[in-house]
């Protein structure tokens, strides 16, 4: 896993202050190990092996090492980001068995960290390492590359096992032309997650050929070593159990809380001691061994899981059949429309079970882009990478547009100007906008009707008088969502018949609900509604002749490629408009 962090002025001698003063230090578990050099970057400058503390101070204060001259960057008083932190930490049960196995299996492990941060680094190099020029920093240049100093760490706050690396990464590049600028953190951070898939499988990968182990399936990237029980693995994390009892007390489990929760328990580290207490044993080791053996963990367990060396090699068939799967509807477009690069990187890193070194991973990604199902859509994502999707998610949507466009002006489910105006009228609450999109939406007889308003602008409650009108005209009101929340709230606001999207497809799909001429179906939330799933419901009912209402708030989309935003907090789209956008605006499923 890789988080990133802002790094302050000065905050550089806290790492320098853990390093142990010697070799016996170090092994007694008082200090620990000197930082090294890293990226391409500080290979431009001469930087190698231990870091020294004035080259790192005059990094990190915009001063070249060694000469100490200024770098020139630009900034603001009291404004400037010195650097940026990578922590690249292991899996628990990577982390225990460094902690507790031999000290022959200990250093494997620990060559496998290193191997895995020295990759997620070197991705960072080729993807991450940018400067940005001109105006606004309108024009993006490519540089040296990071300028890092990794300060490897052996246990966690609370003191138990944790195989981590800090790298101190200066704000501060190299460009072709010789001069320095700030780094666009921007690309860094877009190219971080990617960069901790890479991490995790090269260190599988390192473990695998190093000490024959085996994993558990990939989780978000990350794989625990197989055979290394649960239990063991929640009584070396006193950390995680803190921030989770701390968010239990808060009744809240939000990526903010969890912020808040983890300042809040953050103990000071103990250099020298663990969990607390003093390390009678003289060696975390030891000290690490008496824990496990108190939950029923021998360290020979976990020794007995290693094996002899294994030879991994991805041939030519089973790249294919990575490829075929990222490709395929559960690939790289089952939750997102559109990626980049860095997603295809990212999901070639989680598909390989062993792992595989960055070479692998890279060539494997090459071969996925190149591939005749690939599209490029001419445009730039938020990792500075062209967007792409696949000639099957193409399909699908030009289907869906071409179903919405033959069911222009068709008749479905509409109601009288009589009726609405009647309905209107006994509704004075309504907002003229309001009452122009209920207007709308009940008289124009298309099959698809798409209707976009901010949270708050009145949707379900407008929704509420277009219902009274189709049910007073006779036509049957359905309502679906994502959620089984967002249904009771669509329920209770518009006084549909609703429930979740699941369930309506599974109702589909079993016969409890048949769709006739003249039905409705409102799904809400539209915009997050994968379209694969909107291509299902609306093929549902094109053939039954009923009628799509699609609502929701284009602002909710997790990228740039939103519906065109028109004036008013209420509009409602007339679908040879909105099938136009359809495309970019809704991701697949």
């Amino acid at each position: 896993m890789l988080s990133v962090g802002k790094l302050t002025a000065g905050a550089e001698d806290y790492y320098l202050k853990t390093v142990a003063e010697g070799a016996e230090e170090y092994y007694l578990g008082s200090g620990e190990a000197p930082g090294y050099w890293l990226g391409s970057g500080a290979d431009k400058l001469g930087l190698a092996g231990e870091v020294d503390p004035d080259y790192l101070r005059a990094l990190l204060a915009a001063r070249v090492p060694v000469t100490g001259e200024p770098m020139g960057l630009r900034q603001k008083a009291g404004a400037r980001v010195a650097g940026f932190d990578l922590t690249f930490s292991s899996p628990k049960s990577v982390s225990l068995l460094y902690g507790l196995a031999s000290p022959d299996t200990s250093e494997a492990v620990r060559a496998a960290h290193d191997a895995g941060v020295a990759a997620g680094v070197a991705y960072l190099d080729l993807h991450g390492a940018f400067a940005r020029r001109g105006a606004g920093g309108a024009r993006r240049i490519g540089t040296a590359g990071l300028v890092g100093a990794a300060f490897r760490h052996r246990t966690s706050r609370s003191g138990d096992p944790q195989l981590h690396t800090h790298v101190l990464v200066a704000n501060a590049v190299e460009a072709g032309d010789g001069r320095w600028s700030a780094l666009d953190a921007r690309v860094t951070y877009y190219h971080a997650r990617t960069a901790g898939f890479v991490y995790e499988a090269v260190v599988r990968h390192e473990l695998a050929t190093r000490l024959g182990l085996s994993f558990t399936s990939v989780v978000n990237g990350i794989a625990e070593i197989g055979g290394v029980g649960a239990g063991a693995i929640r009584a070396f994390s006193t950390r995680r159990l803190a921030i989770q009892e701390r968010l239990a007390e808060w009744g809240s489990d939000s990526p903010r809380a969890a912020q808040l929760a983890t300042l809040a328990t953050r103990p000071a580290k103990q250099v020298g001691k663990v969990g607390g207490d003093a390390n009678d044993h003289g060696t975390l080791t030891d000290a690490w061994r008496a824990r496990a053996r108190q939950i029923g963990l021998e360290p020979a367990h976990l020794e007995a899981l290693t094996g002899p060396h294994r030879l991994l090699h991805l041939d030519g068939g089973t790249v294919g059949e990575i490829a075929d799967h990222l490709l395929s509807p559960e690939g790289l477009t089952a939750q997102v429309a559109a990626f980049e690069r860095r997603d295809v990187v990212r999901e070639v890193a989680a598909s390989c079970p062993d792992g595989a070194s960055l070479t692998v991973i890279e060539h494997i990604a090459n071969e996925v882009m190149a591939s005749p199902e690939m599209v490029a859509l001419g445009t730039t994502g938020p990792g500075g990478e062209e967007r792409h999707t696949t000639r099957e998610l193409l399909a699908i949507e030009k289907a869906l547009r071409d179903t919405a466009l033959a069911s222009t002006s068709t008749g479905r489910a509409q109601a009288s100007e009589e009726r609405v105006a009647g309905i209107i009228r006994q509704r004075p609450t309504l907002s003229a906008e309001q009452a122009g999109m209920v207007r709308r939406a009940v008289t124009s007889g298309d099959g698809v009707e798409m209707v976009i308003g901010v949270a708050g602008a009145g949707k379900t409650y407008a929704l509420d008088a277009a219902r009274e009108v189709w049910e007073k005209e006779g036509h049957r009101v359905y309502g679906a969502a994502l959620s089984a929340r967002a249904a009771g709230g669509l329920a209770e606001g518009a006084g549909l018949d609703a429930t979740t999207i699941a369930f309506f497809e599974m109702s589909l799909d079993d016969g409890s609900i048949r769709l006739g001429r003249g039905d409705v179906v409102v799904v809400d939330e539209a915009a997050m509604v994968g379209t694969r799933t909107l291509a299902r419901i609306v093929d549902a009912a094109d053939r039954a002749a009923a009628k799509v209402v699609l609502v929701g708030d284009d602002r909710q989309l997790p990228n740039p490629h939103r519906f065109e935003s028109t004036c008013g907090s209420w509009r409602l789209r007339y679908h040879e408009f909105a099938c136009k956008r359809m495309s970019s605006t809704v991701s697949p499923r």
